[in-house]
């Protein structure tokens, strides 16, 4: 086959005449091969300096965020030994029995005083801050309260079993999320496309603790394929790595899918196709290998998410690791366990944003035409109202799911035969049935009558703390974009320090320390869910503010606070609705899953991850306690990301 470089090509010109064009390394752009039009011809120096007008921006960049790497790492630690030290509760009493009545049983005055000078905590918070910084700086993690050994040593025991679930799960997370996504970009928009968008959305809607707890009943008591019983091995190993895996995998597959589809479509990839190469050629080197730095920038950023899902997890199959400990060390105030586990998992996501932007650096050098930050110009108006109207079949479904639970929540209660609270000795424990749907419990109450009354108590403290969440972070967003300088670096770095602690683990702390109550629950997360707001808001108002509108205003005179509410919020809210609407399936499952840990509501209040607790101390003779709440919580989250989802397109397409 001749080389496409020395092909040329014989056109007519509008005189009748022929013009025969001359030979180059690049294309014509008047060819007559249709990939011609996307190839520009540049002189090799262009391209040096394309790369590297491209590389020096993305290097600072990373040369940044290493070096606050070290001042976020210390921050976020010094604020884990403030909200741990800050706590209500004395350790002492716990370590002693309890508390009963006002007084400490279990102890004199002076054992108790000698254990708190023993432990160090007649000191003051500064000289316990100091001596515990300079200890760790020397490996010394401290003494654990509760065994009185080396907390590095207790954590060096657990580690191997969290670490052989992590990896496996993350094995599974790459298995399935890289496998999906390149089944998914063979043909966009085609039946696998559709099939494996739905295993995506499923798999992203289910939380992990009922997943878990239906493996376990289906594969360990229903099928007994799996033994979850004694030392870890690699059979018990399974149903937790697939549990923390599976719900892990789709944010890998989406990143893999889009990236396989951009590549395709790149000019290297259509002339690799002129010059004959093999299709396993061109997928293998030349669309696979930079569409697969993404995903493992991400597969890297989860290990912070698998320390965090390992708690619950852990606690679900009893598997011997870090997480199992942690809880327990929360619940007995045991602090050196608790700092030393902050600070591992502080560590982990540090390093998981560090590896994200090497990737994106290395991803750089590798294709010329990455851009640091390709945002999108969200400096027009956006018809969001407009475009709910039209939000497709799957925007549809999920508005009428989400329509349907929120009905039954309000209208249930009040029609049903059945007191929430209501107890009946003789229909306790009974299936499914006409007159009760979802069964009855322990006491002998309806079900389903609990779980739409459930509803209330979890969708309006997942919209309080949304709300809440919302008016911290886009007023803070809004004053750092705005003014600049010093307010927006204190911000920002307030919000780093926030987004590198570990989620779920600064929820559950949070939590645990200052008492279980589903009001503490929606203040933790609230604590920590503000910071991706405000870095959302901070960046579009960064953006807007330099179009001539937003000049205009302050040219006439225009005060700061109308600027930022009526010229910049308007034309910047769309990308922030879109992003609290799919906000909103993560808050309810992160609220559940507090309540499922015993730390969010109490009874009697129904609460679906209350409920799903309750139900799992009879997983063996009523399994259906814990599939009906699960499944309320499943079809919530999966009509609020269909919903969102449809709106984000819709706006996006609408831009």
């Amino acid at each position: 086959m001749p080389s496409v470089r020395r092909c040329t090509a014989t056109f007519r010109t509008s005189s009748g005449g022929s013009t025969k064009s001359t030979p180059t390394s690049g294309y014509p752009a008047n060819a007559w091969w249709p990939f011609a039009q996307r190839v520009s011809e540049r002189p090799p120096s262009s391209r040096t300096a394309q790369r590297n007008e491209i590389t020096q921006p993305m290097l600072r960049y990373a040369v940044t965020r290493l070096a606050i790497a070290l001042p976020v790492l210390l921050a976020a630690v010094t604020a884990s030994f403030i909200l741990i030290h800050a706590a209500p509760s004395d350790p002492v009493a716990i370590m002693f029995g309890a508390v009963r009545g006002g007084s400490q049983v279990g102890a004199t005055g002076t054992q108790r005083d000698a254990l708190r000078h023993e432990l160090g905590l007649d000191r003051s918070w500064p000289e316990q801050y100091f001596s515990w910084v300079a200890r760790t700086a020397q490996g010394d993690l401290g003494t654990s309260f509760r065994s009185r050994r080396p907390v590095a040593t207790e954590m060096g025991n657990r580690m191997p079993a969290t670490l052989s679930l992590g990896l496996t799960a993350l094995v599974v997370q790459a298995i399935l999320g890289l496998g999906l996504g390149a089944l998914a970009s063979r043909q966009p928009g085609g039946f696998v496309d559709h099939v494996t968008s739905a295993i995506a959305m499923i798999l992203v809607s289910v939380p992990a603790y009922w997943l878990g707890l239906i493996f376990l009943w289906t594969f360990a008591v229903g099928l007994n394929w799996v033994d979850v019983t004694g030392p870890p091995d690699p059979s018990r190993i399974v149903l937790p790595a697939l549990t923390l895996g599976l719900v892990m995998t789709p944010p890998v597959m989406r990143v893999f899918r889009t990236s396989l589809i951009e590549q395709q479509s790149r000019a290297h990839v259509t002339v690799a196709r002129s010059k004959g190469l093999a299709e396993r050629v061109i997928l293998f080197r030349h669309v696979a290998r930079p569409a697969i730095l993404p995903a493992i920038t991400l597969l890297g950023i989860s290990m912070g998410e698998v320390l965090g899902g390992a708690v619950i997890v852990e606690s679900i199959f009893s598997w011997p690791g870090l997480g199992k400990y942690l809880l327990d060390s929360i619940l007995a105030r045991d602090y050196p366990v608790v700092q030393g586990y902050m600070l591992l998992t502080t560590f982990t996501v540090v390093i998981g944003t560090l590896t994200c932007c090497m990737a994106t650096l290395i991803r750089a050098s590798v294709l010329p035409d990455t851009r640091l930050a390709k945002r999108r110009d969200w400096s027009v108006g956006i018809p969001a109202f407009t475009a709910i109207r039209r939000l497709g079949i799957a925007g549809m479904t999920g508005a009428a799911i989400l329509t349907c639970m929120i009905v039954m929540a309000v209208a249930v209660p009040l029609v049903s035969p059945y007191g929430i609270a209501e107890t009946r000795s003789a229909e306790r424990l009974r299936g499914p049935e006409f007159a009760h749907p979802f069964g009855t419990d322990r006491l002998g109450r309806d079900q389903f009558t609990r779980a739409a009354a459930a509803g209330r108590t979890s969708l309006t403290a997942t919209f309080l703390a949304l709300a809440l969440s919302l008016t911290i972070g886009v007023g803070l967003g809004l004053l750092a974009g705005h003014a600049g300088g010093a307010i927006d670096m204190v911000v920002m770095r307030v919000a780093d320090v926030i987004m590198a602690l570990p989620t779920l683990v600064l929820g559950i702390v949070v939590a645990a320390l200052f008492g279980p109550a589903l009001l503490t629950v929606v203040i933790a997360t609230v604590s920590f869910w503000w910071a991706g707001y405000a870095r959302v808001t901070r960046t579009l108002v960064r953006q807007v503010g330099n179009e001539p509108f937003v000049e205009a205003s302050r040219a006439i005179g225009a005060t700061p606070w109308r600027i930022a509410t009526r010229e910049v919020l308007p034309h910047i809210w769309g990308p922030i609705i879109v992003m609290a609407a799919l906000d909103v399936g993560s808050l309810l499952m992160t609220l559940s899953g507090l309540s499922f840990l015993g730390l969010g509501a109490q009874p009697p209040t129904p609460e679906w991850g209350l409920m799903l607790a309750d139900g799992r101390a009879y997983f063996l003779d009523a399994p259906f306690l814990m599939f009906f709440p699960g499944l309320m919580i499943f079809m919530c989250v999966l009509g609020v990301n269909l919903l969102g989802t449809a709106l984000r397109q819709r706006i996006t397409t609408s831009v």
